[in-house]
């Protein structure tokens, strides 16, 4: 595994936070009714899902961060694979 020095580590954690934080000001307003008849906020949210699964697999590549990060990480990483389904959802 190739190491990532640690400004490198540093930005991409801050990219998975700014990715939670654009999440929570999308949807904190919304109530669940509001929420799943928004599709673009829907769309929007998955997209940072996603990007949240790619940095977190990217921060996967140090072998060097700590196993409960890791095992957090790995759970981030399956976000990579989030998508918008209308023939998926809940109410469905």
């Amino acid at each position: 595994m190739a190491q990532i020095n640690s400004n490198e580590k540093k930005a991409l954690l801050h990219q998975i936070l700014s990715n939670i934080s654009s999440i929570q000001h999308r949807t904190e307003p919304l109530d669940y009714q509001q929420f799943k008849n928004e599709e673009a906020v829907r769309e929007e949210v998955y997209s940072h899902l996603q990007e949240i699964g790619q940095t977190a697999g990217d921060l996967l590549i140090a072998d060097d961060a700590p196993l409960d990060l890791r095992n957090d990480l790995e759970l981030l990483k399956r976000f990579t694979g989030a998508t918008h389904n209308q023939h998926t959802e809940i109410d469905h």
